[in-house]
């Protein structure tokens, strides 16, 4: 395989939290691209009673916070982590968003908020920088700080963050102005957010808002409602979940299925564009750390593609165009896009036209070699089993013409390999 040797880390530091995490990845015998930590990530309501509502690790003896019946935490240190970063004004409006049926595109645009503000202790200084940082009109540089980084934890890169907004229906964006109106009126009545911040009102951004001053609607509460409602545009084109693979045996066969367990948002990820034959894949590690790792020849200067959910071998390509469509507003034109690959079991596995002929020997022995691998995998052995992986993938890469199957069963046993590296737990009874 033609590596990389490169591992672009997508914050300038690590926090503690995950640094010993970030020393394990040093491990994995695969291609590491990103390694990025979450601006804001949120657990799913359903995984309130097994994960850390702070951490996101899973956890079977959680502590619940003192004032809430909805927020649980591994440890008394993530317990007031939690309520310093985000908590405190959360905790009384976390009910009623779930009461609601509130989503994670809602809950995540709370939380960002909560981060972006500092839960209202820096929404004086965002009221002030706004305008530094809306003043990028070059794609190029907007979400850059002032070292032309693109740092996940900077605020900058955040807001910048497409939300489609033009391409949007009128109904759908009724629904979401609407939405932030709701919650922007929560917010006011069943937390101090607004009351306990020190916020002096800008005359000069505000100049068209003045007939709303010392009335409940004031400039302040118009421009956290702006902000609720660029989240609410921002995150259903760019969240990405935070999962865990549930390993069991089903059979004498090890069967790994992958749980979502929340939503966040990473904006180093966020940039990259989707194919329907992605040539990396993404794993949750530690919680919501999320690890970007190359499954294909990536040759310098190529660009990197993700999937955004809709995968050439599991959906054929009129659902994949119209989900994407409706979901990210554009029109794939990927390679299986445009050739119409067909699905995993209809993929041709016989007579293969090969790139190179004079490896044809060296392809059929190697396959011998990973019919055996494989069967190892799907019996649970998966110790050791990257490195060969991967070298057959590069092999069938250079000469054998895609789509095939055997290509995909490669790269689909080298993410089962990585997911058991990743957030995983075992399932304590087998079938």
């Amino acid at each position: 395989m033609e590596r990389l040797n490169v591992v672009i880390y997508a914050m300038r530091t690590i926090s503690n939290r995950n640094a010993a995490a970030v020393k394990e990845l040093s491990k994995i015998e695969c291609d590491v691209l990103v390694i990025e930590e979450p601006y804001a990530s949120v657990l799913l309501p359903t995984a309130y009673k097994n994960y850390c509502f702070h951490c996101k690790k899973r956890c079977h003896a959680l502590i619940p916070c003192p004032n809430c019946v909805e927020a649980m935490y591994c440890s008394e240190d993530c317990c007031s982590a939690s309520w310093d970063k985000d908590h405190r004004v959360e905790c009384s409006l976390l009910p009623l968003l779930i009461a609601l049926g509130f989503t994670k595109i809602e809950l995540i645009a709370v939380r960002t908020l909560l981060r972006a503000t500092q839960q209202n202790r820096s929404l004086q200084h965002l009221l002030n920088t706004l305008p530094q940082i809306e003043s990028f009109k070059d794609d190029k540089t907007k979400g850059f700080n002032e070292d032309s980084q693109y740092n996940s934890l900077d605020y900058k890169s955040v807001h910048h963050l497409v939300g489609n907004m033009e391409l949007r229906s009128n109904p759908d964006i009724f629904r979401k102005a609407a939405t932030a109106a709701y919650i922007l009126h929560l917010l006011d009545k069943n937390t101090d957010y607004f009351t306990s911040a020190k916020c002096h009102e800008s005359n000069e951004m505000f100049l068209s808002c003045n007939k709303f001053e010392n009335k409940p609607l004031n400039s302040v509460k118009l421009f956290v409602g702006g902000l609720l409602f660029k989240y609410l545009l921002i995150v259903p084109s760019n969240a990405h979940e935070i999962s865990e693979m549930l390993v069991k045996k089903v059979r004498g066969k090890v069967v790994c299925e992958s749980l979502e367990i929340g939503g966040a948002l990473y904006p180093v990820l966020s940039l990259i564009n989707h194919s329907c034959d992605p040539n990396v894949v993404r794993h949750s590690h530690n919680g919501d750390l999320n690890v970007l790792t190359a499954i294909q020849v990536i040759p310098t200067g190529t660009q990197i593609v993700d999937n955004y959910g809709y995968h050439h071998a599991l959906h054929d390509v009129t659902t994949r165009q119209s989900e994407l469509s409706s979901q990210y507003h554009f029109h794939c034109q990927c390679c299986a896009c445009i050739e119409d690959w067909p699905l995993y079991h209809q993929l041709p596995n016989k007579y293969p036209v090969y790139l190179n002929p004079s490896l044809k020997d060296e392809v059929n022995k190697s396959s011998r070699i990973f019919k055996e691998v494989l069967q190892d995998i799907t019996s649970g052995k998966l110790d050791g089993k990257l490195p060969f992986l991967m070298a057959h993938l590069a092999l069938l890469h250079r000469v054998i013409k895609r789509p095939w199957r055997e290509y995909s069963a490669c790269q689909e046993a080298i993410k089962q390999c990585l997911s058991v590296q990743a957030n995983h737990y075992l399932a304590p009874t087998s079938l």
